[in-house]
């Protein structure tokens, strides 16, 4: 029966996988990424500054979005090593790079995070860039 089942399909598909859906079939996402001047559900479009910050950081983005997902975090990991283990001024210039980056993070992720969120992850970004000020004027050797 198997014999038989194979040859009635299609050549072009494989008996191990069942076919991918069609995109008629698939659900339309709510929100679109790759957009950066897109506004979130429920949120009026950016203006100002913020629209500034956005354009110039779609390009950035959009590298990482590119990036193995494990690349960035490993990044961060080895140069927040550097910064806490490495010699002083290296280990500043590491730590300021850290907290310039999650400052960034925070600056572009801003308006669709809730406010304890917002509060916690600007309270990292200003603990990196203290000890990181610290580490290069010696306070913290």
């Amino acid at each position: 029966m198997a014999a038989q089942s194979k040859k009635s399909r299609p050549s072009g598909q494989s008996g191990s996988r069942p076919a991918s859906k069609s995109s008629a079939q698939s659900t339309p996402s709510k929100a679109t990424p790759g957009k950066a001047n897109a506004p979130a559900p429920g949120k009026a479009p950016s203006t100002g500054w913020r629209r500034e910050l956005e354009r110039r950081s779609a390009p950035a983005l959009i590298v990482l979005h590119g990036l193995p997902r494990w690349l960035v975090p490993i990044a961060m990991g080895l140069l927040l090593l550097v910064g806490l283990l490495g010699p002083r001024i290296i280990g500043g210039v590491a730590l300021l790079c850290v907290g310039a980056f999650l400052g960034w993070l925070l600056a572009v992720s801003w308006p669709l995070i809730s406010g304890s969120a917002r509060m916690i992850r600007l309270l990292v970004v200003a603990a990196v860039l203290g000890v990181g000020i610290a580490r290069l004027v010696g306070w913290y050797a």
